[in-house]
């Protein structure tokens, strides 16, 4: 099995994919990085958002893997949806937590409602494992998790596909941090966030001491003293979400270590070294 997360969190360095420009005859030149690039709910900018045609279409483009947004419904089981109700992007309405499976495969995941998906083929909303094994061996899977109390039950779906090294599951609290690590130590762990302007002393160890291994935050907030340090902490950052070409070479520059991405396509394009 291809350990996609632990490629993104190699300890002691910034984590890429290595591009040696091809035009060098000398085998001592360095070795030149561009992020990881992850589909953002899939390749959402053209096909609807936590979908399993989403996910595929991302990962055929070339993207080194995706993030999904999951919550349990009314019946336990874990499915994929960014919102708290199904309204805006199936043709039904209510609460995921009050919605059984049943109720939830019933409905058309595919934002109906929005013309520009009007062709698109239906889905019912997936579940997690569903969405899994259509990640499995083509790249690694980013789950946040948008709510607390899952992390057991999603812990449980990836041990039973033997996709610990696969996966990284993003928690929001310190708490559910710690859950992750508890549930599923086999995998990493990472905490979406936005980064403060000044950094407490003990902002870094505050979260390595509950797992974390990996910031997963607003680009907007990331500088590259903030990389740079968490480079040397042997903690890797990945940036969200980033759609505009020239945004993407200075986080290239910056040394990301992934970028989430709405638009893998034009993303893959854009880090590219050497840059076209």
């Amino acid at each position: 099995m291809i350990a996609w997360a632990t490629r993104l969190i190699t300890a002691g360095m910034a984590v890429g994919i290595p591009l040696v420009p091809p035009a060098s005859p000398d085998a001592s030149a360095p070795v030149r990085t561009r992020p990881l690039i992850i589909g953002h709910r899939g390749w959402s900018a053209r096909l609807p958002e936590n979908t399993l045609g989403a996910i595929d279409a991302a990962l055929d483009a070339g993207a080194d893997g995706v993030e999904c947004d999951v919550r349990r419904c009314e019946d336990g089981h874990i499915v994929l949806m960014h919102d708290e109700t199904v309204d805006r992007t199936t043709d039904g309405t209510g609460r995921v937590a009050d919605l059984t499976l049943t109720e939830l495969r019933a409905l058309n995941a595919c934002r109906p409602r929005e013309p520009r998906f009007a062709d698109v083929q239906p889905e019912p909303v997936p579940t997690l494992e569903e969405a899994l094994t259509h990640v499995r061996g083509r790249g690694v899977a980013l789950l946040d998790m948008k709510e607390e109390g899952i992390v057991e039950p999603v812990a449980g779906i990836v041990r039973g596909l033997d996709m610990e090294s696969d996966v990284i599951l993003c928690s929001w609290t310190s708490r559910n941090a710690e859950r992750v690590r508890e549930a599923l130590p086999g995998s990493a762990s990472a905490v979406i966030a936005a980064i403060p302007e000044d950094l407490p002393p003990t902002y870094f160890t505050d979260w390595t001491r509950v797992g974390v291994r990996c910031f997963s935050a607003n680009e907007r907030t990331v500088t590259p003293e903030f990389v740079r340090a968490a480079h040397l902490r042997a903690m890797s950052v990945f940036v969200w979400t980033v759609n505009e070409p020239e945004r993407m070479q200075v986080l290239r520059e910056m040394g990301v270590d992934a970028i989430l991405t709405d638009a893998p396509d034009v993303a893959i394009e854009a880090t590219m070294w050497p840059p076209a």
